[in-house]
């Protein structure tokens, strides 16, 4: 890993495994920016994420069609500000609602393309949308797909 650095955009690449090396201790990160687009085989959020669990403020996660799971360490993030996550169909929630005193820092979330997501945190009427309300700006695109 690279301990200094500070952003890092991942799209489209078929065979890097971004889980590799998880049995080695989580190294402290800077990063503040993670891209990460077009995984067909990421199930969850890579562990060695959690090393920027104190400065990592913008979280990008677009085309991932088998993501069914954010991490745990994901609720701890301090300055996490802006999470946007885009086409990643199965999956269901971002944060459980017994956690809603988490995520105090985000200010801006965005998930679209992501039906059962977006049917849970719909504004006003979704059933965990009391878990985001807090967040200045939040965009829940339309829930569509196998429900409509």
């Amino acid at each position: 890993m690279f301990p200094n650095l500070e952003t890092l955009y991942i799209s489209d690449c078929k065979n890097l495994n971004l889980s590799a090396d998880n049995d080695i201790p989580i190294q402290t990160l800077r990063m503040k920016y993670l891209h990460l687009e077009g995984f067909l085989e990421l199930f969850t959020l890579p562990k060695w994420i959690e090393g920027a669990i104190d400065t990592l403020e913008t979280l990008i996660v677009v085309n991932c069609p088998n993501l069914n799971m954010l991490s745990y360490f994901l609720i701890s993030m301090s300055h996490l500000k802006r999470l946007y996550i885009h086409d990643c169909p199965l999956l269901k929630m971002i944060l459980l609602p017994s956690y809603n005193d988490h995520f105090t820092a985000l200010e801006d979330l965005r998930i679209d393309g992501c039906p059962d997501l977006c049917r849970h945190y719909q504004q006003h009427c979704g059933e965990y949308w009391p878990t985001i309300a807090h967040i200045k700006s939040v965009f829940i695109g339309e829930p569509r797909g196998e429900e409509e």
